[in-house]
């Protein structure tokens, strides 16, 4: 039988006490033994903390990813106004100057603060972007719509992701 090294990965120690813990309970007259019995007990305890803090860090992970792509959404958006802003043609610029104060409200620093208070944040701005009075301007500038609506995608599946 090999060791278990104390440089072991937590997957590999929980797939190791896993594997005992089926060993132990297809010896059926091993349950009879009290010594055994508590020293079971106690690595089925503890196989099931290290099964929990595996998928707490893979939900951290994925949240992590989540948020990566609500910023890459929410850059997008400020990027895509910022260049329109600067067109020589007077009808796109004339669109996202006035786009532009309503995301400028936000700006990117947003994607500093905390889960909570980005996440507000990222709702406000999507709903300012949303009034009924932006939307010929949003019309008239291609690509915009659509950045607008891969931030929503992006800030929904965060949302879901951090209620998981």
């Amino acid at each position: 039988m090999n060791k278990l090294f104390s440089n072991a990965r937590t997957t590999e120690v929980d797939d190791t006490s896993d594997r005992l813990l089926l060993a132990y309970n297809a010896q059926t007259g091993l349950a009879s033994d009290a010594f055994l019995k508590t020293i079971f007990d106690d690595i089925r305890s503890l196989s099931d903390q290290i099964t929990d803090a595996i998928k707490r860090d893979l939900v951290f992970s994925e949240m992590e990813d989540a948020d990566e792509n609500v910023a890459i959404a929410l850059r997008s958006v400020f990027t895509v106004l910022k260049g329109y802003e600067a067109m020589p043609l007077v009808q796109l610029s004339t669109a996202a100057k006035v786009l532009t104060p309503v995301a400028d409200k936000y700006t990117l620093s947003i994607l500093r603060l905390n889960y909570a208070a980005q996440s507000s944040n990222v709702e406000a701005l999507l709903m300012d972007l949303s009034a009924p009075a932006l939307k010929a301007s949003i019309d008239v500038l291609p690509g915009v719509a659509e950045a607008i609506a891969n931030l929503r995608a992006a800030q929904t599946a965060f949302i879901e992701k951090r209620v998981d």
